[in-house]
């Protein structure tokens, strides 16, 4: 999931910077919908 979106953000951020996003903030590519809310809801 995050292989494809961490190629795209390569033109933005640098692996490091996405990781730390990543641990420090829970952020998350976008999917459908539904998956996005049943993720946020749990």
């Amino acid at each position: 999931m995050f292989g494809e979106w961490n190629r795209a953000m390569s033109a933005f951020v640098s692996p490091n910077v996405l990781n730390f996003l990543v641990e420090n903030f829970n952020i998350a590519p976008i999917s459908t919908p539904d998956q996005d809310l049943k993720q946020i809801l749990g």
